[in-house]
């Protein structure tokens, strides 16, 4: 029984210096979140960053609402005789002019989603700089 109490006791003791050293960690962690390093930190402390995700989102909904907005309208002109959805058919300089456009709308989608790439790449490139001169003041 001796042994076993010791046993129990060890583990206990095991126990403890696994949670102290937990958290020690997650103290580690929130104070680097704190001071803005990692991507969470970024993310959560970057006012700049912040402010051009609200603007992309905004670009977004807008762009979303006009893309709602727009097959409402033909169903209604094609119902009422006219549009280019009623023409399309017979007319093939329209159905040209309308195949150039949605190359573009795609072509437009692409680059859009390449600025938005290039965006994020400049935005952590930035920040790791940051993080770089600021690990150098440390020093």
């Amino acid at each position: 029984m001796a042994s076993s109490l010791r046993q129990s006791l060890r583990n206990v003791g095991a126990a403890t210096a696994q949670l102290s050293a937990a958290s020690h960690d997650v103290q580690a962690l929130t104070q680097s979140v704190r001071q803005g390093r990692g991507p969470i930190g970024y993310l959560l402390t970057d006012k700049a960053f912040a402010g051009q995700l609200s603007r992309a989102a905004g670009n977004l909904a807008g762009t979303s609402d006009t893309l709602a907005a727009t097959p409402a309208g033909l169903k209604r002109q094609v119902q009422a005789g006219g549009g280019p959805l009623h023409t399309l058919p017979s007319d093939t300089a329209m159905s040209g002019q309308l195949r150039q456009s949605m190359q573009n709308v795609a072509q437009g989608t692409q680059k859009l989603d390449q600025s938005m790439e290039a965006l994020q790449r400049g935005y952590f490139r930035r920040r790791a700089k940051k993080q770089a001169m600021a690990l150098e003041e440390q020093d």
